[in-house]
């Protein structure tokens, strides 16, 4: 029954988890469900119970209905719920351009999402996802800050049953990849992930890449999709200056924004490369341009 449930659940995921929400006035209720203070897989099994049967328990959009806007409302806090209480660096990624928007259907009272054109008239969504991902200061190594298991590059992003299969505890654990839409994230971005450091300085953060669909690609205006090449797979990008301090007794946010309009680039026959253009911010504060390199 179980196993039944977690594959009706990584269903659901897979239907829902690219489609994005119109109601975003509603304000939206947690999700926690059994109160442990976490959100994993049984919440999302018991989400799917209530969702089944018309239990407004899973009305967690908070809207007056049970529908997919709840799905995606659990899935956006499951996300976020990707660090621990004692992380003093998280780290998201998002989108400094305006690549996303709404459209209105006066005739049929509908609202829906339209994306931008990006690298001309080609590219509507982006899609990167991360295996791994780590962080340096001067004063100590290379620190990982998530880690994706050697199944999970194969696997759906989310990896609803192979995080209980192998023993991973919360899909939310290191053993998940982090997959995220450009186009389609805003400047407050996704967590890719946390964890705690000395307190230093920053000096670079390194993203390793799974390239190929259906990990890293593009999706034309078309609807047909084409690989996202990244170079090496690896790209690192440094902090600049001094300007990013981790402190051991406050939390430092810190978000890498793409210019997903100037980040990815047709080479010719249908191939698309990354070419990341970033900047920082840290705590909501703009740090401008960040270089980035690939290894």
């Amino acid at each position: 029954m179980r196993r039944g449930i977690l594959h009706l659940c990584s269903w659901m995921l897979g239907v829902f988890v690219f489609t994005l929400s119109g109601n975003g006035w509603c304000q939206p209720s947690q999700v926690d469900f059994s109160g442990n203070g976490r959100v994993e897989e049984e919440d999302l099994i018991d989400l799917v119970e209530f969702f089944r049967n018309g239990d407004f328990r899973a009305d967690v959009f908070v809207d007056g209905r049970v529908d997919r806007n709840d799905i995606l409302e659990f899935l956006k806090q499951w996300r976020n719920s990707l660090t621990d209480p004692t992380d003093n660096l998280v780290i998201r990624v998002g989108n400094s351009g305006r690549t996303q928007g709404k459209e209105v259907d006066l005739n049929n009272l509908s609202v829906s999402t339209v994306y931008k054109q990006i690298t001309g008239t080609e590219v509507s969504q982006a899609f990167l996802c991360f295996d791994k991902m780590e962080v340096k200061t001067p004063g100590g190594p290379a620190e990982t800050v998530f880690e994706a298991s050697p199944e999970a590059t194969s696997e759906d992003a989310l990896l609803v049953d192979l995080a209980v299969d192998k023993g991973l505890g919360q899909s939310t654990a290191p053993g998940a990849l982090r997959k995220v839409e450009l186009t389609g994230l805003d400047p407050a971005g996704q967590i890719l992930g946390g964890l705690n450091l000395e307190a230093d300085r920053l000096n670079w953060i390194r993203l390793h890449v799974v390239e190929g669909f259906p990990n890293s690609y593009v999706v034309l205006v078309n609807g047909a999709t084409e690989d996202l090449e990244v170079p090496s797979g690896v790209f690192k990008i440094i902090a600049p200056g001094n300007q990013v301090m981790l402190s051991e007794d406050s939390l430092t946010e810190l978000t890498i924004l793409f210019d997903v309009d100037h980040s990815i680039v047709a080479t010719g026959n249908g191939r698309y490369k990354l070419k990341p253009v970033t900047k920082l911010m840290v705590n909501e504060a703009d740090l401008g341009d960040a270089s980035s390199e690939f290894e």
